[in-house]
C-alpha cells in the first residue's frame, strides 16, 4: 500500500493543510468528562458535535486523544462550557 501523506500513520486521521492539531491531557480529558455529565450528554452526543460544528468522527478522536484541528478543539471544549482549552491543550508530539 502506498503511503498517501494525507494521512497520520498513527490514526489515518486525514490532515488539512497548516492547521494546528492538539490533543487533550489526561487531566483535560477529565474536565470535559465532568462538563459533559453536567449537561446530561453521553461521550459521543449528537447534539455536542452539532453545538461544535464537528462530527462524531472528530469526537471520538478527542476522546481517543488523538490530535485534532485547534478550531475542532476549541468547539469541543466551548460547546460543554469549557472556555479555557488552553489549560488542557496537550502540543507535544
Amino acid at each position: 500500500m502506498a503511503n498517501n501523506s494525507l494521512f497520520q500513520p498513527e490514526d489515518q486521521t486525514p490532515r488539512r493543510k497548516g492547521v494546528a492539531r492538539v490533543r487533550a491531557t489526561d487531566a483535560g480529558l477529565q474536565q470535559i468528562n465532568q462538563a459533559r455529565k453536567r449537561k446530561g450528554w453521553s461521550k459521543y452526543c449528537r447534539a455536542w458535535y452539532e453545538l461544535a460544528f464537528t462530527s462524531q468522527s472528530t469526537l471520538k478522536r478527542f476522546w481517543r486523544k488523538n490530535r485534532i484541528g485547534v478550531d475542532y478543539f476549541v468547539s469541543i471544549c466551548s460547546a460543554v462550557g469549557i472556555d479555557e482549552w488552553e489549560s488542557i491543550a496537550d502540543w507535544t508530539e
